[in-house]
């Protein structure tokens, strides 16, 4: 869904939701609605994403073992977090990850990886994005899929961009935007650019960050070009180019309140303030760093960490709970394996021990033959209880009959 085109997609599965509803067929029409929302979030429509999702989400809840409801976590957890809420992001796609691994489902475990390294380079966790997004991409091209591998290619250069290895990040950026062209993802294409641009303008290329800043806005949904023009005013600015400058950045902030999303709000109202302390206007400069201490507490504040925080927690210590039962389980398994064993060792030993006396008593006793006994003796030592091996003897018309066999 998130590579292909968004409108097609919505399209179609759109007919299929009216053909569905007609026969009452409920899967079908779960995943239609799952489409739908799809399209509607990539296309920055979320008013349509959150509509088609509720719907979709009462049949998911109720079949769980569906590949879509992990699916349907993600793209939930992609609307809260677009909307700055990380605590229910981070919730919402260790849920998915979690569902992903019980269910087997790679491609979904693909994508948790990939969004779980997204919210924790939010979180400032570039350790655990890193390696988050590593196993994404891993899985990804295990799987051969070039449009996934673009996007966790994409994903790595944003955190090396932002640990300041510039010309790692460049190298993924490029590696990421040479698939993406080749498959001719135009709705994808803009997200590289931007994150190419982003990182000429951290190694103050000015002139070439620009360049990808307006490429990027051309076939980007709302919240990419945003993000390319939020870039281009930042960047003006620094050139000197004030007037256009603060159009750009008042533009990108009208457009973030409109997608209601507090992180982009707070990221322009800081770049508006840069704006004015550098061309000169202290008190709107003021006014606007007060606006984004104001629009980042919303969700960078201690308190919110502090959730963020046990929401993980609360999810390892479910996990190890997990872990632990699985482990009490398969002791439990062995447990009455070893007592099975131990039952027919007993029933299998009384056996050999009753075979033992079989043999003893058909065997012939030395003593029946007492002029033997100096001239001769018995060998006889069974491995265990029991042996295959016998011996025989007798006096028969005078004379003495001696067997041994196996």
């Amino acid at each position: 869904m998130r590579f292909s085109s968004h409108d097609k997609v919505a399209e179609k599965s759109r007919k299929l939701l009216e053909k569905c509803n007609k026969i009452h067929y409920q899967k079908g029409a779960a995943y239609a609605r799952l489409n739908i929302a799809s399209a509607g979030f990539y296309s920055s429509r979320n008013d349509i994403a959150l509509k088609h999702l509720a719907e979709a989400m009462k049949w998911f809840e109720q079949n769980r073992h569906e590949p879509g409801y992990a699916m349907a976590l993600l793209l939930k957890g992609n609307i809260y977090e677009s909307l700055g809420d990380f605590e229910k992001t981070l919730d919402l796609w260790l849920k998915a990850w979690k569902q992903s691994i019980e269910s087997g489902d790679r491609e979904s475990e693909g994508e948790a990886c990939s969004q779980l390294g997204l919210i924790y380079s939010r979180l400032c966790n570039f350790t655990k994005a890193l390696e988050f997004s590593e196993e994404g991409l891993k899985i990804r091209d295990e799987l051969g899929d070039e449009n996934a591998v673009a996007s966790s290619l994409n994903r790595i250069g944003m955190l090396l961009r932002q640990t300041k290895k510039f010309s790692e990040s460049l190298g993924f950026y490029f590696r990421s935007l040479d698939i993406r062209r080749k498959n001719n993802q135009t709705s994808a294409i803009p997200w590289t650019l931007l994150g190419i641009a982003a990182t000429y303008e951290e190694m103050k290329d000015f002139e070439k960050s620009l360049c990808y800043y307006s490429e990027g806005q051309r076939n980007a949904d709302k919240r990419c070009a945003l993000q390319c023009m939020m870039g281009e005013g930042r960047v003006l600015s620094h050139l000197g180019d004030f007037k256009m400058a603060e159009s750009k950045l008042s533009e990108s902030l009208r457009m973030a309140r409109e997608l209601k999303s507090q992180a982009l709000v707070a990221e322009a109202l800081h770049a508006l303030a840069n704006h004015y302390e550098y061309s000169g206007q202290p008190g709107k400069a003021l006014k606007h760093f007060k606006l984004y201490l104001k629009a980042r507490e919303s969700f960078q504040s201690s308190e919110a960490q502090s959730r963020l925080n046990n929401v993980e927690v609360a999810h390892a210590i479910e996990r190890s709970e997990q872990e632990k039962e699985i482990y009490r389980l398969k002791h439990v398994e062995l447990k009455q394996a070893y007592d099975i064993i131990e039952e027919k060792n007993k029933d299998i030993t009384a056996s050999i021990s009753y075979a033992s006396r079989i043999q003893n008593a058909m065997l012939p006793d030395p003593e029946e033959i007492t002029e033997l006994r100096k001239n001769m003796f018995i060998l006889y030592l069974p491995r265990d209880i029991v042996s295959g091996d016998f011996y025989w003897f007798a006096k028969v018309d005078g004379k003495y009959v001696i067997a041994a066999g196996d």
